[in-house]
């Protein structure tokens, strides 16, 4: 939990006893290498900040996977639009190795936005940085070619990349494996 009171104390300068209200319904969990937080089709009922490890989020289509995006450490999850109206989730999301998350539930969340206004402000902060990421995300798919959106996973995560399938990347991508290994090849010459 040390990990989970530096990151709000540096991130959201958070005093002491909205703090220690967080800290009171908050619990660790690990997931383990190909696991998940949420399956698609079930009802997301909690956030997870994730301190170590690379989570996937995918959606089934026509009974094929697409990878819509991965979450690193130091990083929020949740499958948001879930969590909010209680509605199955649109997507999964599941560990690509093992993972550690510190975990707080819909119903204490939303009891904690009651008791407190600075904690409320958090959610709104994190419900914006969220709406921020999917909003960039999904101009880059519109507007960016394959290799440009690779670069990209690349500068975000270059030490965690390593770690991911590359059919996953691809998937991410929208493009072949064989295509990846191409803008691989040429990055790594360049």
């Amino acid at each position: 939990m040390v990990f989970f009171a530096r990151y709000l104390t540096s991130s959201f300068s958070i005093d002491t006893f909205n703090l220690s209200l967080l800290q009171e319904v908050a619990s660790v969990r690990t997931i383990k290498k190909s696991d998940f937080f949420v399956r698609e089709g079930k009802v997301c009922e909690e956030v997870g900040l994730l301190t170590v490890g690379i989570l996937r989020f995918y959606s089934t289509i026509d009974g094929n996977e697409k990878t819509h995006d991965f979450s690193f450490p130091d990083s929020f999850v949740t499958s948001y639009i879930s969590l909010l109206q209680g509605t199955p989730s649109d997507l999964s999301i599941q560990a690509l190795s093992d993972s550690r998350l510190i975990i707080i539930g819909r119903a204490d969340l939303y009891a904690l936005y009651d008791k407190s206004h600075k904690i409320e402000r958090i959610g709104r902060l994190l419900a914006e940085q969220s709406f921020s990421v999917a909003r960039t995300h999904l101009l880059s798919v519109l507007h960016d070619d394959a290799e440009t959106r690779y670069k990209k996973l690349l500068e975000r995560a270059p030490h965690f990349i390593q770690y991911i399938p590359l059919h996953y990347i691809a998937s991410y991508l929208g493009i072949s494996p064989e295509t990846l290994s191409r803008i691989r090849k040429r990055i790594s010459i360049s």
